[in-house]
């Protein structure tokens, strides 16, 4: 019975031409890849793949040695490399062998921008003016997920009226009327991949007041066909924003609200300036108390502050 293929996936953080070398290079191929304690090509044939002998020292005086081919292509019409490599045999019994198999090797630029690399990373303005722990804090990705918690310090603003439309966020977990002081909060992003193969950043941000918890949860994606930011708020999603991103000359990160619309049964309602909640987001890091600050007001050109919060938090930690 054929067993079926084992197929493994790595990122690797590196420019095509020099991950190309690494595989193709047989005296550099041997320092990454610990099956081989020596390569050697032996002379190509023209339009037949490289062929090679292999030595695996296994201790102890045994080695196990073979034959294999090796093949790599470049497509002219795109960025996609592949590099592959069978085992043809050995005069060591089975046992010690490797097992027979190709090993594929792909590389595409056009995923690593879109996937290995943030969303964030091509939308900061003077992106090289943030401070090097806010660099990083964006460089969200599928790797890994970034988790804080913190205290905000005030959260309030919003007059009656304002406060009692409010309200109606909680049951999309995105706004709430509560107001306090030292109030802790905790904080979640998790890079993914929506169903239609967008990538996507979750934020949600759990408020602890007084026998209660809030919500405001939200998902950022990048609009690849109007090269720019959307952000998606609520659970599920009852508003839609344009969002810009700027580093300050402080190191800070300015996120201003631009466009927006109402999503209500799958239709995007656009909403007029004068209806809308514009609001103004500075993180940044400070050094001396090794954490990050944030500041959100949010204002209408009718209601005055809708809200208003600011307060601190440490990254938690970063799974993997």
């Amino acid at each position: 019975m054929k067993q079926a293929p084992i197929y493994v996936e790595i990122q690797i953080e590196s420019d095509v031409e020099r991950l190309w070398e690494y595989t193709q290079n047989p005296s550099l191929h041997k320092e990454w890849d610990l099956r081989f304690s020596d390569i050697t090509y032996l002379h190509k044939k023209e339009n037949e793949p490289q062929a090679f002998l292999y030595e695996t020292r296994i201790g102890f005086g045994l080695k196990i040695t073979g034959t294999g081919e090796s093949a790599g292509s470049i497509h002219k019409n795109s960025s996609e490399r592949a590099s592959s490599y069978s085992f043809l045999g050995c005069p060591q019994p089975a046992m010690l062998a490797p097992f027979n198999f190709q090993a594929p090797f792909i590389q595409n630029e056009k995923e690593r921008s879109e996937i290995v690399v943030s969303i964030y990373e091509h939308h900061i303005v003077n992106s090289h003016l943030l401070h090097p722990k806010l660099r990083k804090r964006y460089q969200l990705d599928l790797t890994h997920t970034f988790r804080a918690k913190g205290v905000m310090s005030e959260i309030s603003g919003g007059s009656f009226i304002a406060r009692g439309l409010l309200r109606f966020g909680v049951l999309f977990r995105c706004f709430f009327s509560e107001r306090g002081k030292d109030v802790p909060f905790i904080i979640e992003n998790k890079t993914f991949s929506t169903e239609q193969h967008e990538i996507a950043v979750q934020w949600n941000r759990t408020f602890f007041f007084s026998g209660k918890k809030r919500f405001f949860d939200a998902v950022m994606i990048h609009d690849e066909k109007e090269k720019r930011i959307l952000d998606y708020f609520g659970k599920p999603h009852l508003l839609l924003s344009v969002l810009s991103f700027e580093a300050e000359q402080n190191g800070a990160l300015k996120i201003t609200s631009g466009q927006q619309w109402f999503l209500i049964f799958g239709k995007k309602i656009p909403i007029p300036k004068w209806l809308r909640g514009k609001s103004t987001v500075y993180e940044s890091y400070h050094d001396e108390n090794a954490c990050f600050s944030i500041e959100v007001h949010v204002e209408n050109d009718i209601l005055g502050t809708l809200f208003y919060y600011k307060g601190s938090f440490q990254e938690a930690g970063t799974v993997e």
